[in-house]
């Protein structure tokens, strides 16, 4: 299949933008059907269980007024706390930030309210918020959506799903099988699925399977009876696209199974193999080439594109056996596949990420770091009373800020100081400048601080 047919299949098929506009229409029905103070509420990475930030939805007077929240760190246990850019991006999308420890109304989230009528617009910020924030590439890696007959049933969305594979036995790892049909064919990738990661997988109803392997979420699809597609999007929301396409031929080259593209501003990764005979082996092995040969190259090309790597949270060394909640590549030994975990660990060092050594940001209060980077950020218009509300009109917090502001300032100054380089020196001088203005701009939200 050419470059231009499988464009062909994705938009006809599988388009991110129309399944983004159901799940939208879905929301504000689902939203819209509430009752009063029921909640609705959609976990992001739904693997992490309790600890994921989520989405919720209230209907305080029915018909009348919405109330849209997001997680915040107050509520998120540190090892899923949003970054300072996602809290940076929630506020330009239009998110209220969490109240003030004295303020009447306390609430502990990032929220919006506004009228029914407007449902439509919020759902909207939803699915904003859903990709750009947490890069999430496509509504099926959320959980699946209540349908109609479930609107009030109060169970909750997170028990786990049944499991139709429990107890079948294993089809033979390296044995062909020939499926009777399409429906059977998914049916093989289903077991397979579930036996190598350790988890049930239902298809999504578009047809596709979806599994997030490392930081990467794998797509795959029945396109006949005789071919298996595997899709990924290493790099959504690319700002420039045609430095991606720049890198694409060595990469291409160089790329065992899978192929990589350019469509529209998200970079697609896909590989098709025969579905008949349908070799379990073949399928879990161009899954595990697919995620590390993405995992070796996503950092640089985001970087290079200015895009985002959908689900680079779950990009950790220390979590290799359960990533988002499903198996890691140990879940392969329920197969007898350990051998397949090691598929080009040569090659993992061949894309290191540049450690970020930016003068001990993560030594930086949350709030400071949010505000540095809002202020690093064009499109973001810092006002000392949005800074108020960063800090929690926190004086002791802002205090604090100011004071590690100037230290920083003085410690440019000196490196200008001692700087020869003319270059150096005015990169330093103008170091020493942007802390000087970020205590002045705490100085004003101080003012504006209640006691």
């Amino acid at each position: 299949m050419s470059d231009d047919q499988r464009r062909d299949e994705l938009q006809r098929d599988d388009s991110p933008g129309q399944a983004w506009a159901d799940f939208a229409e879905q929301f504000a029905y689902e939203a819209m059907s509430l009752d009063a103070e029921e909640m609705m509420s959609i976990p992001v990475y739904p693997g992490q269980g309790d600890g994921s930030p989520r989405i919720s939805a209230y209907l305080h007077d029915v018909e009348e007024v919405v109330f849209l929240e997001v997680s915040s760190n107050e509520t998120l246990p540190p090892e899923t706390h949003l970054s300072a850019e996602q809290i940076d991006q929630l506020l330009n999308l239009g998110w209220a930030p969490p109240s003030a420890p004295k303020d009447d109304l306390h609430i502990d989230s990032f929220h919006v309210v506004g009228p029914t009528t407007s449902l439509d617009e919020m759902a909207q910020l939803v699915v904003d918020t859903l990709q750009s924030v947490f890069g999430i590439p496509h509504p099926s890696f959320l959980l699946p959506a209540r349908s109609e007959d479930r609107i009030h049933d109060q169970q909750s969305t997170d028990e786990p799903l049944e499991d139709p594979h429990a107890g079948e036995e294993l089809l033979p790892i390296d044995e062909a099988y020939h499926p009777a049909d399409a429906a059977d064919l998914e049916w093989a990738i289903s077991h397979v699925i579930r036996n190598s990661q350790g988890v049930y997988v239902p298809r999504a109803e578009d047809g596709a399977f979806r599994v997030i392997m490392g930081s990467t979420g794998l797509q795959i699809n029945v396109r006949d009876p005789q071919v298996i597609s595997l899709l990924s999007f290493p790099v959504i929301e690319m700002r420039h696209p045609e430095r991606a396409a720049e890198k694409l031929a060595d990469l291409n080259d160089d790329s065992r199974y899978v192929r990589f593209y350019v469509d529209g501003e998200d970079l697609v990764a896909a590989c098709d193999l025969p579905g008949d005979p349908f070799v379990p082996k073949h399928l879990i092995e161009v899954m595990i080439v697919m995620e590390k040969t993405i995992s070796m190259v996503d950092a640089e090309l985001a970087s290079v594109t200015g895009g985002t790597r959908p689900f680079e949270d779950f990009d950790d060394d220390d979590n290799d056996d359960t990533v988002g909640g499903f198996a890691g590549s140990s879940g392969l030994s329920l197969l007898g596949l350990d051998d397949l975990d090691d598929v080009d660990d040569d090659d993992d060092d061949a894309f290191d990420e540049d450690q970020d050594s930016d003068f001990g940001d993560d030594l930086l209060p949350e709030e400071l770091q949010v505000l540095l980077h809002m202020e690093n950020d064009p499109a973001s218009d810092v006002t000392p009373e949005l800074a108020a509300q960063i800090f929690g009109h926190d004086r002791a917090l802002i205090l604090e800020s100011i004071a590690l502001c100037e230290d920083q300032a003085t410690l440019w100054d000196e490196s200008a100081v001692e700087e020869d380089d003319d270059d150096l020196k005015e990169a330093y001088r103008d170091e020493t400048d942007s802390w000087d203005d970020t205590a002045s701009l705490l100085r004003e939200a101080l003012d504006i601080t209640k006691n």
